[in-house]
């Protein structure tokens, strides 16, 4: 069949494809929408080198198309912030010292930015230098009986200020102590040891900084030995310890009932216990030792003369007595002790060591000789000559002899 248009068919059907046309356009111009950034956020904005910062972005629509991500430009490189609707974050650890420049965007599969940026800046500060802290002693005895309380002070201090705490190892198989320290401030741990022998405890201090640092140890030997059953404590009124108003171990100061000298039970002798208060007494203090036939800088009997010293001790009645005097060379030998037992047998007129074996330090009983000196004046003459007197030295145990013009410790005994 034939079908044939005339001028109206043709005009209608030009309307058609007109229309047509026209709708199948509008479909082609259909775009993607892309989300903006509408906020973004770095916390913290400022820290030390090694934090965490958190970057966070807010889109002002829901709808990211697919393939599309949301990044962070660090000016070195793109990196991709997770998340989903309108919040995407990104955590990151920076270490890079300085202030930098963040830039926020969506990015499109192949990398390329669809819109503006937004972005900030943050500022990476460099971590403080931590030193570690100092520990230094204040007091701790080398010598103390088994069964008694020992008392050792330390002090630690730290130039960053962030002293945390100080742990004592008594390294007899007994718990660790640890304080809480102060910058500066004195800290004190007691401890009793049952059993004899050599222990070298040890102080460590410890700060609370980034990264945590330790002090070097503090070493102390202490000697722990069996109570001395010939030496006694005398108060300073004359009492024996345990008598009359003399306590039992009375404390060493300068009260009636206080200790002030020590008795040697299987001698007899009472010696004179030296202070460290500047006194009379004072441990640092040091005299000539001349006699009357031998004077040559006319000293004898000066305050600064051991017989000077003789005559104020025994105006001062030390102990309720008067008849206080400078000591033999072998009533001094005497006081030598040899922690380790070890002893050698020295003449009257021979020099040397004590000692033989190697005892601690100083080669006294500090229990009831304490604030000793090391060389001690005794009354013996040196038969070589009229110009020398014999002396025994508590830190080395050697006795020997001393010009009388030199200036030695004293310690009296009666």
């Amino acid at each position: 069949m034939k079908y044939t248009l005339n001028k109206s068919h043709y005009r209608a059907a030009g309307l058609f494809l007109t229309v047509f046309c026209y709708t199948i356009g509008t479909a082609n111009a259909a775009t993607t929408v892309i989300p903006k950034i509408s906020k973004t956020v770095v916390v913290p904005t400022s820290a030390i080198a090694g934090s965490m910062f958190k970057f966070t972005a807010t889109l002002n629509s829901a709808t990211l198309p697919s393939g599309y991500k949301v990044k962070v430009d660090f000016g070195t490189g793109l990196a991709t912030m997770s998340g989903s609707g309108t919040n995407y974050s990104l955590s990151r650890t920076l270490s890079t010292v300085g202030t930098s420049a963040f830039k926020i965007g969506v990015y499109n599969s192949r990398n390329v930015l669809q819109d503006v940026t937004s972005g900030g800046t943050f500022t990476v500060k460099a971590a403080a230098t931590n030193h570690a802290p100092d520990i230094t002693l204040v007091t701790g005895v080398a010598t103390v009986e088994t069964g008694t309380l020992y008392t050792l002070q330390v002090k630690a201090t730290d130039s960053d200020n962030n002293l945390s705490n100080v742990v004592v190892d008594w390294k007899d198989g007994s718990k660790t102590e640890r304080q809480n320290a102060t910058n500066g401030a004195t800290l004190t741990y007691t401890h009793t040891y049952t059993t004899d022998g050599i222990f070298t405890l040890t102080a460590t201090a410890k700060d609370s900084g980034n990264p945590v640092l330790t002090s070097t140890s503090l070493s102390k030997a202490v000697e722990v030995i069996s109570t001395p059953s010939h030496y006694s404590k005398i108060c300073n009124n004359g009492a024996l310890e345990g008598e009359e108003d003399c306590p039992v171990n009375p404390v060493f100061g300068n009260g009636n009932t206080d200790w002030g000298c020590t008795k040697d039970n299987d001698t007899g002798l009472i010696w004179e216990v030296k202070t460290s208060d500047g006194g009379l007494r004072d441990m640092n203090k040091t005299y000539t030792n001349y006699t009357s036939s031998y004077n040559p800088s006319a000293g004898y009997g000066s305050e600064t003369d051991a017989n000077g010293f003789v005559f104020d001790v025994n105006t001062e009645s030390l102990c309720g007595a008067k008849d206080w005097r400078l000591p033999t060379n072998e009533e001094l030998k005497g006081l030598v002790f040899c922690s380790d037992g070890k002893y050698k047998t020295l003449g009257a007129t021979e020099t040397g060591d004590i000692c033989s074996g190697s005892p601690a330090h100083p080669m006294i009983n500090s229990l009831y000789f304490p604030n000793t000196q090391y060389l001690f004046w005794s009354s013996s003459p040196y038969v070589g000559n009229n110009f020398n007197m014999w002396t025994t030295d508590f830190d080395s145990g050697n006795t020997g002899v001393s010009n009388m013009g030199s200036g030695n410790a004293v310690r009296l005994v009666r």
